[in-house]
């Protein structure tokens, strides 16, 4: 695992989540590229008759400062790092599947929610799991130890076999139990 896609939305939970790009590193990652999707569903409701391309690029000024600023700390990580640009326009979840081609894995925050929530909400993070053609890696509250106790379910099928490498690679590295 050398190329990671990290999804952000800029919440101070996504912003948490950098603390575990020390943790991957060490696990031999080497390469990290952000992706910020503007949500095109929160902007045309929130610009209803405002000029939508005005908004999108205002937000798009901010978006290119904050991820400058994920690409600087994890640089000084020692990790290479750059972000998507231009910075994608519309379903956070359609925009990140689709970037994930070429990357090892995608390594993503959830605020944890709950199920009722995500049921009547929708949630980004459990649909980039679904949909994307690569593994994921979902970080909840903290990345202390991220590797130490690993639980791994197995079903016999070609995919968890797949996984067995991914894994093993984990409990080398940091993993005890």
């Amino acid at each position: 695992m050398k190329r990671l896609l990290v999804p952000t939305d800029f919440s101070e939970h996504s912003k948490k989540a950098l603390k575990c790009l020390e943790y991957l590193k060490n696990v031999g990652v080497e390469e990290i590229t952000f992706i910020h999707v503007i949500d095109l569903n929160k902007v045309v409701g929130v610009a209803s008759g405002v000029d939508i391309s005005a908004i999108i690029e205002s937000y798009e000024k901010e978006s290119y400062e904050q991820l400058e600023e994920f690409v600087s700390y994890a640089k000084n990580l020692g990790l290479k790092s750059n972000y998507t640009s231009p910075i994608p326009v519309g379903s956070p979840v359609d925009e990140i599947t689709r970037h994930a081609e070429g990357y090892d894995a995608i390594v993503m925050a959830s605020r944890g929610k709950g199920v009722l929530s995500e049921l009547l909400l929708g949630s980004v993070s459990e649909g980039v799991v679904r949909r994307s053609p690569i593994p994921v890696l979902v970080v909840k509250e903290k990345c202390e130890n991220l590797f130490s106790k690993i639980l791994f379910c197995y079903d016999f099928s070609d995919l968890s076999k797949e996984m067995i490498s991914y894994i093993r690679e984990f409990a080398e590295v940091g993993g005890r139990e």
